[in-house]
């Protein structure tokens, strides 16, 4: 194992680690900094929903070549940033008729809760529509990101 992800502090000392690791060839050590990216991610949010969705992001962009998510971040800042422009981004996702590229890269590198759908229909339901959280559940099941049974257990669980 080449780092202990939990003593990493920043997501360009995490982004390091996951490059170091991928070419070391520690495929079962690529997980947990994702993982920790994620964790970093979201930090210096003070609203949960928007710290969830920069998790989101921070995962989503390493896994991209480039490393930016352009689009995503022109809609964010287009929408004026914050919690109103997150929350818009999040219920377009959940609407959409397909998955997004980012939705099928995340579930490819095995990280399924930081996807937008599993944000808005699990996660944190409470803040959207019933139509937008019935669309995210609907798009998790129809993925298979979980069947209808761990939708059932996850929406009992008791929230922080």
């Amino acid at each position: 194992m080449l780092y202990d992800p939990n003593v990493l502090k920043t997501v360009p000392d995490c982004r390091l680690a996951l490059k170091r690791a991928t070419q070391a060839g520690e495929v079962d050590f690529v997980k947990p900094l994702y993982v920790r990216l994620a964790q970093l991610g979201g930090v210096g949010y003070s609203d949960p929903l928007e710290a969830a969705f920069h998790s989101l992001l921070a995962v989503y962009e390493q896994t991209l070549k480039r490393g930016r998510a352009s689009r995503v971040r022109k809609k964010l800042h287009d929408l004026g940033g914050g919690t109103t422009a997150v929350e818009q981004i999040l219920m377009d996702w959940c609407l959409a008729n397909k998955m997004s590229s980012g939705f099928e890269r995340l579930v490819k590198f095995g990280l399924k809760d930081r996807v937008g759908e599993y944000i808005v229909g699990i996660d944190f339901p409470g803040r959207f529509s019933p139509e937008v959280v019935e669309a995210a559940r609907a798009k998790l099941i129809r993925y298979e990101i979980v069947t209808p049974d761990e939708l059932t257990q996850l929406i009992a669980r008791p929230r922080n």
